[in-house]
Protein backbone atom coordinates (compact mmCIF):
# COMPACT_ATOMS: atom_id res chain seq x y z
CA UNK A 1 0.00 0.00 0.00
CA UNK A 2 2.71 2.46 0.86
CA UNK A 3 5.06 1.34 -1.87
CA UNK A 4 2.22 0.25 -4.18
CA UNK A 5 3.57 -3.32 -4.56
CA UNK A 6 0.22 -4.79 -3.51
CA UNK A 7 -2.82 -3.36 -5.26
CA UNK A 8 -5.37 -2.00 -2.79
CA UNK A 9 -8.15 -4.20 -4.19
CA UNK A 10 -6.08 -7.34 -3.57
CA UNK A 11 -5.22 -6.41 0.01
CA UNK A 12 -8.81 -5.41 0.68
CA UNK A 13 -10.20 -8.66 -0.73
CA UNK A 14 -7.72 -10.79 1.23
CA UNK A 15 -8.50 -8.99 4.50
CA UNK A 16 -12.22 -9.41 3.85
CA UNK A 17 -11.74 -13.15 3.28
CA UNK A 18 -9.84 -13.43 6.57
CA UNK A 19 -12.62 -11.64 8.42
CA UNK A 20 -15.25 -13.94 6.94
CA UNK A 21 -13.33 -17.12 7.70
CA UNK A 22 -14.61 -19.10 10.66
CA UNK A 23 -11.22 -20.80 10.99
CA UNK A 24 -9.00 -17.70 11.19
CA UNK A 25 -8.12 -16.46 14.68
CA UNK A 26 -6.03 -13.27 14.78
CA UNK A 27 -2.86 -13.42 16.85
CA UNK A 28 -3.76 -10.30 18.82
CA UNK A 29 -6.24 -7.47 19.04
CA UNK A 30 -3.82 -5.26 17.05
CA UNK A 31 -3.76 -7.80 14.22
CA UNK A 32 -7.55 -8.01 14.30
CA UNK A 33 -7.79 -4.21 14.06
CA UNK A 34 -5.29 -4.17 11.17
CA UNK A 35 -7.35 -6.71 9.24
CA UNK A 36 -10.52 -4.69 9.85
CA UNK A 37 -8.66 -1.55 8.72
CA UNK A 38 -7.64 -3.12 5.41
CA UNK A 39 -11.00 -4.84 4.91
CA UNK A 40 -12.85 -1.51 5.08
CA UNK A 41 -13.69 -0.91 1.44
CA UNK A 42 -15.29 2.51 1.90
CA UNK A 43 -12.05 4.08 0.65
CA UNK A 44 -8.35 3.22 0.46
CA UNK A 45 -6.43 4.43 3.52
CA UNK A 46 -4.07 7.35 3.23
CA UNK A 47 -0.34 6.76 3.53
CA UNK A 48 -0.44 8.50 6.92
CA UNK A 49 -3.18 6.17 8.20
CA UNK A 50 -1.25 3.16 6.95
CA UNK A 51 1.99 4.35 8.61
CA UNK A 52 0.18 4.88 11.92
CA UNK A 53 -1.23 1.36 11.82
CA UNK A 54 2.13 -0.16 10.92
CA UNK A 55 3.74 1.66 13.86
CA UNK A 56 1.17 0.11 16.20
CA UNK A 57 1.93 -3.34 14.82
CA UNK A 58 5.71 -2.85 14.85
Amino acid sequence: MLDKTVPWASANYTADCLMMSDDFQPESEDVDEAIEFVADDSRPPTDEETRALLERLG
